[in-house]
């Protein structure tokens, strides 16, 4: 069994934290700006509703950023094929989960359709109950992957719809 090492596309991770970053300025400089729109309109007499703006930034801000850590608690896995193992090493602790071939129940293929484009997930399931995702933009070599499960035994468990759940939850897993 020839061992395969998972290439990590860490642009996409550094691009996600970029925009958090970016995002957290804008949403302290915003919230600035609101203190200081509430004291102006104080000063010339007129009555507003004080914390509406607060109130509203900070939701569409909480909305934003739970997403970005959605997408990243996701997607944080790197994995290797090696002597008769899968391992899955979560690039941001460095822990690594090592199956056995015997606990691996399969994997299985997805779509994530956007407005304009389309993005191939693999999904491997363990015996243990667990699914995880691999999208085509996180492995830079993606095309082998599906290669490397043929070769060391893999069960290919179909072509599956990507239906989300409700927000923050995993997905549905049809084969679990």
């Amino acid at each position: 069994m020839k061992d395969f090492s998972g290439k990590y596309n860490y642009w996409v991770l550094i691009l996600m934290l970029l925009g958090l970053i970016i995002f957290l300025i804008i949403f302290l400089f915003s919230v600035a700006n609101a203190i200081t729109i509430n004291e102006l309109t104080a000063e010339m007499g007129v009555r507003v509703i004080r914390g509406f703006g607060y109130i509203s930034i900070v939701f569409s801000s909480a909305f934003f950023v739970i997403s970005i850590f959605q997408g990243l608690k996701r997607r944080r896995f790197n994995l290797f094929i090696k002597n008769e193992e899968l391992i899955l090493k979560n690039i941001f602790t460095g822990q690594e989960d090592f199956f056995k071939f015997e606990k691996v129940k399969g994997y299985s293929t997805s779509d994530i359709l956007t407005q304009s484009k389309t993005y191939h997930v693999v999904i491997i399931y363990t015996e243990n109950g667990s699914t995880y995702e691999f999208p085509k933009f996180m492995l830079r070599n993606f095309k082998e992957l599906k290669k490397a499960f043929k070769i060391a035994g893999f069960e290919y468990l179909g072509h599956e719809p990507y239906t989300l759940g409700w927000y923050g939850k995993r997905r549905k897993a049809k084969f679990l």
